[in-house]
Parts: structure tokens; C-alpha cells; sequence
């Protein structure tokens, strides 16, 4: 039995083999037909729509669906020529969550420099940078192509940058502090 973590709407592929009366031969040309497959969504049958489909000629068949709710999935599926049972389960969680983890995979995509803009720079006598904005935007058409500006079309998040030196050349601390 395979078990899934996911989100609704998120499409989960599985495979199952189908073996011979033997146990060992996997048995290829079954149709959709040749199986049973019952639904389960938090302890009740649920009419969710699940596809079994062989990959190839191989005796392995792909167990394809896609829950459309939060909730405890469990898809069993009945091979009827030798009665034998497989289960697919998966836990589905709220889609906040997987906007949340994205909003996060965004912030460091940017803090790795992929569609941000440094600008707004200020320099000591020394030539070593003080402060400055750090901005992330959505993707590579809405940064800025010249720095400075206001634009919002596309920010994800802005940063402030400080340092302090305790020595030409020597910095003491560098500061990013989250503005947005």
C-alpha cells in the first residue's frame, strides 16, 4: 500500500502490479474491467473517479485520481481474477498550506537573487555599502529594468540591507530586515 501526503486537486499517480495465480508472473493485457476499485473518504465511499490503465505490457498498472477535498483518502483496488486487494491512501491537507509553502519557496528563491533587484545603495568615504533595498518580484518580466523606483506590480517582498564596519574593509555585522 502506497500512502500520500498532498493537497486537494493534486493528481496522485500509483502503480500496482498484477500477478499470475502463481504470485510471481505479473500478468499483463487487463482492462480497466478487471478491476474493482471502491473509494474511501474519512471512513465513508466516496464516488470519486479513479482510473486504472496498464503501463505498457508490463503486469504494472497505474492507479490514477485525484481527491478534491481535505481529508483521509483511501482507494482499494480489487484484481478480479485472483481476488488479490491493493490500497493507495492519501492524506489531504488544506491548499493554505501548500500557498504557504510556496510564499516560502519564493522568499528564498529571491534571497537567492532569482527575479530581485538590489538598488537604493548608500555608500560611506570608504566606498563600502551601508544600506540598501533588496526586492523580489513574482517573475523576471516585473523587476524593474532600471532601480530606484516605486514599482509594486509584482512584489513579492522587500528587504532592508545595513552594515557596519569595524575597519575599512572589516564589516562588523550585515543586517536584512523583512519590510514586506
Amino acid at each position: 500500500m502506497s500512502d500520500f501526503t498532498t493537497v486537494p486537486l493534486q493528481t496522485i499517480i500509483d502503480n500496482i502490479p498484477a500477478f499470475e495465480d502463481d504470485g510471481i508472473t505479473k500478468r499483463s493485457g487487463l482492462l480497466p474491467a478487471d478491476f474493482t476499485v471502491t473509494v474511501w473518504k474519512d471512513g465513508a465511499v466516496d464516488p470519486l473517479s479513479v482510473a486504472v490503465a496498464e503501463i505498457g505490457s508490463s503486469g504494472e498498472y497505474s492507479v490514477t485520481y485525484t481527491p478534491d477535498t481535505a481529508g483521509y483518502w483511501l482507494v482499494e483496488v480489487h484484481v478480479l481474477f485472483n481476488g488479490a486487494f491493493w490500497g493507495s491512501s492519501a492524506q489531504v491537507g488544506v491548499a493554505a498550506d501548500y500557498s504557504t509553502l510556496l510564499d516560502r519557496m519564493d522568499r528564498v528563491l529571491g534571497l537567492l537573487h532569482m527575479n530581485s533587484l538590489v538598488d537604493n545603495e548608500v555608500y560611506d568615504g570608504s566606498d563600502q555599502l551601508l544600506s540598501a533595498r533588496l526586492r523580489v518580484f513574482h517573475d523576471a518580466n516585473n523587476v524593474p529594468s532600471t532601480p530606484g523606483g516605486n514599482e509594486t506590480a509584482g512584489l513579492l517582498h522587500e528587504y532592508t540591507i545595513t552594515a557596519a564596519y569595524t575597519d575599512i574593509n572589516r564589516a562588523d555585522r550585515y543586517r536584512m530586515v523583512k519590510v514586506r
